[in-house]
């Protein structure tokens, strides 16, 4: 198993975009964070292989947090998209969204 850095473009992470382009044929592992109110899902190539849905109120903290793993080609983009969600005024900032990918093979 390697690691991969995604946030190093020679990895393949595109950093004022946000879309990751697979440097590697293989199996990945995928996780992605949303706070907020907020429906995100995780594309591949444009098909969807997750969805996570959060809801939070304005006095409470509700991450959401959705895993996939599934095989990527050598040059698919991946990427996080909103679907749909407004956004709830969190009065703590405390959970942040975040998107992580680990090449396995």
């Amino acid at each position: 198993m390697e690691l991969v850095a995604f946030c190093l473009p020679e990895s393949g992470c595109h950093v004022h975009d946000g879309i990751f382009t697979a440097p590697y044929s293989g199996v990945y592992l995928f996780s992605w964070t949303n706070s907020d109110w907020l429906e995100t899902e995780l594309l591949v190539d444009g098909q969807r292989k997750g969805y996570v849905s959060v809801d939070s109120s304005d006095t409470d903290i509700t991450p959401g947090t959705g895993v996939v793993l599934t095989h990527v080609n050598r040059g698919e983009h991946v990427f996080v998209r909103k679907i749909d969600g407004g956004s709830c005024p969190l009065t703590r900032y405390i959970v942040r969204n975040s998107f992580t990918g680990i090449w396995l093979a």
